[in-house]
Formats: C-alpha cells, sequence, structure tokens
C-alpha cells in the first residue's frame, strides 16, 4: 500500500468516527452562518461577498434570513457562471464536449495507462456512470466522472447548490446576473493542465470513493459554519509546502492544481469585484468560499489594494 492510500485510509476512519458522533448529535443543529462579507470602497460604494459552495441539500434551505437580505438589497447578482444558460445552450455544451475528446487515434488509456483506466470502468460500472464512448475522452472528463461517486455518496447534490439557487431567483425576479467567469474558460484552466497534473488527479478520484463522500459532508458541514480556514486548506500553500508534503515531483504537480484553480483565479475574481465598485454596481458577489480567505484569497488581495471588507455578523 502506497503511502497516499495509507494517508487516506487513515483519513476515512477518522471521517467515519466523526460522522458516528455527528450521527448522535442530531438534537443540536450546527450554526448556520456562512461567510458573508461587505467591501466598501473610499468613495462609499458597496458590494456582498458572499462564499458559496456548489452542492447542498434539503437542510441548506431556506438560507438564513441575513444572506436573503442581502441579496435582496443588492441590484445585480455576480457568479462564477451561470451553468443554466449554459445547460440551455446546445451549441456551448457541444463545444465543451468536443473540446474534451482524446487526440486522433488514442483513448483515455493512452493517457492514465491500462492499469488506472481498468479500475476507473470498474467503479463507474459499479454505479452505472459507465459508456464505452467515455474512452474518447481525456482524463479531465473522466476526473469528473469519477466525482459523481463520492457526491452520490455524500448524499450531497449539485442541483441544491447555492449559485444555482441564486440564478434561478435571479431569473424569476429580473434580477440581472454577472459572470465573473464563463463554463467555458473554467473548463479551458481544466484542459490547460499537464497532462501529468490530469493522470495524478485521475489516479486520486480512484483513491476510497467513501472517504472522499465524507470529507464533502464535512466541507459542507465547514460551509454552514463559515469556517474559511477549513475551506480555504492547501489553497494558501507555497510551492515548498506542497514539495515538503508530496516530494518534489507531485508536490510540483498539486502546486500547478492549486495555482491555476485558486491563486489565478482569484485574482481575476478581485479585479471584477474591484471593476463593480469602480462603477458603483451594488452587487450580490457570489463566488466559491474557498476563494476568499487566507493569504492569496479575495478577502485578503482587495484589503491590500485599500478596501475596507467587514464580516456580516449574524443576528441571533
Amino acid at each position: 500500500m502506497n503511502i497516499r492510500l495509507r494517508k487516506l485510509c487513515a483519513a476515512a476512519a477518522v471521517l467515519i468516527i466523526l460522522c458516528a458522533i455527528f450521527s448522535s448529535c442530531t438534537a443540536v443543529q450546527s450554526a448556520y452562518t456562512p461567510s458573508l462579507y461587505r467591501v466598501q470602497s473610499q468613495n462609499g460604494a458597496s458590494i456582498y461577498l458572499f462564499g458559496s459552495i456548489h452542492i447542498g441539500d434539503q437542510d441548506t434551505y431556506p438560507l438564513p434570513e441575513t444572506v436573503m437580505n442581502a441579496y435582496n438589497d443588492s441590484g445585480y447578482l455576480a457568479v462564477e457562471c451561470d451553468i443554466i444558460a449554459y445547460e440551455s445552450d446546445i451549441a456551448a455544451v457541444t463545444q465543451t464536449a468536443q473540446a474534451m475528446m482524446c487526440e486522433p487515434g488514442k483513448r483515455i488509456y493512452d493517457y492514465v495507462g491500462e492499469e488506472n483506466y481498468n479500475a476507473a470502468v470498474q467503479l463507474l460500472e459499479a454505479f452505472d456512470l459507465y459508456y464505452e464512448e467515455f474512452d474518447y475522452f481525456l482524463p479531465v472528463f473522466w476526473i469528473s466522472m469519477l466525482g459523481e461517486i463520492p457526491l452520490e455518496l455524500s448524499q450531497l447534490d449539485t442541483e441544491k447548490g447555492i449559485d444555482r439557487f441564486f440564478l434561478q431567483n435571479a431569473k424569476e425576479h429580473n434580477k440581472p446576473i454577472l459572470e465573473i467567469e464563463s463554463v467555458q474558460e473554467q473548463m479551458q484552466m481544466q484542459l490547460n493542465y499537464s497532462m501529468s497534473l490530469q493522470k495524478l488527479l485521475f489516479e486520486q478520484s480512484l483513491l476510497n470513493p467513501t472517504a472522499q463522500g465524507l470529507a464533502m459532508k464535512l466541507m459542507y458541514e465547514s460551509w454552514r459554519q463559515g469556517n474559511q480556514s477549513a475551506l480555504t486548506g492547501e489553497m494558501d500553500y507555497e510551492l515548498q509546502d506542497f514539495i515538503e508534503l508530496y516530494g518534489e515531483y507531485e508536490g510540483g504537480l498539486y502546486y500547478e492544481y492549486y495555482y491555476e484553480l485558486g491563486e489565478k483565479r482569484n485574482i481575476k475574481m478581485a479585479d471584477t469585484a474591484e471593476l463593480y465598485l469602480n462603477e458603483g454596481k451594488d452587487v450580490f458577489y457570489v463566488v466559491g468560499a474557498a476563494h476568499m480567505g487566507g493569504k492569496k484569497g479575495i478577502i485578503s488581495l482587495l484589503e491590500q489594494r485599500g478596501y475596507t471588507v467587514e464580516k456580516i455578523e449574524y443576528r441571533n
């Protein structure tokens, strides 16, 4: 058993114990205080910054009154991308699928190896998620499909994600929607991952889906409590931190991953928030909570630029 698998199995044992503790304490509801901030410029313009999570369950709604008041008081909704508009755009969906296809004459196993391929097929088949057509797609597509398994085990649902809720509400009430990124941009980011990184992420997707599902549950609970440090995690690490944890080769790949996923996007998110402030738009600005905290997060970036960031306290 390799080092990483031993670590994951150990983590799974801890997670199972924690989940047992949580389930034995159902009489006590955890605080529902997801991260909400007000950002204000020196000229008096302000926006709300709300840390979202892309999954949820039946207990996610209704959202706290404090959050809904901030949303209702805002003239615009800003989200990472308008996933609802994308899903109804057949041409865009087709274009994305084509971009994720293997090079002519190649199949997925040419990128990840026969052993990893067979393990992935077996895992997907166990959950009725495998189709032969998948063999023509790149590792980033398979990583997404394999991610559906721990999601199902967690009993959380992307259909109940925060972004989708606010998008549906804005469309129903004709609130203008602003896109910080686009689905195509997010997909291109993944396609730009080196093939070495794609293979590593593919291999990680195969390891103990039960533990991964429990980790999703704990991440969701951290979001409910507004536990920013737990959500930011490795996004705040430097290259040397990853090398010390995983060795030079894997450490370099993990740094590439978190730089593309976090640090690089955080800068654009901060730039866009600043643009809205300069334009005087009263925006309810919804981005993944993991992008907000830490020294590389949006809050720190905006504070460094002279903006005042105030955490909104919840009323009892």
